[in-house]
């Protein structure tokens, strides 16, 4: 009683990690449904929100990018600077 080993700390953080992962991945934490188990209607629905935002960031940014090409052309030293735009 009292003692912590590190069996159990290990056990608590594979489960902490598990858990963290699953809701990244847009999938219940519960133990019926594991990312491979689960629907794929219910991931899509899960993700396609996401999904289609960052599909109309990426066409504004490279809108963006196409509308300043010939400065980018110009100025080389521009180009150091797109990760930061994309």
């Amino acid at each position: 009683m009292g003692i912590v080993t590190y069996d159990d700390a290990m056990d608590i953080a594979t489960e902490e990690a598990t858990e963290d992962f699953l809701k990244s991945s847009a999938v219940t934490s519960s133990p019926k449904m594991s990312i491979k188990t689960a629907p794929i209607h219910y991931l899509y629905k899960k993700r396609v929100f996401w999904l289609v935002i960052l599909v109309f960031g990426s066409l504004l940014s490279g809108f963006g990018i196409a509308h300043f090409e010939d400065i980018i052309a110009k100025n080389i030293v521009l180009v150091f600077f797109l990760p930061l735009l994309v």
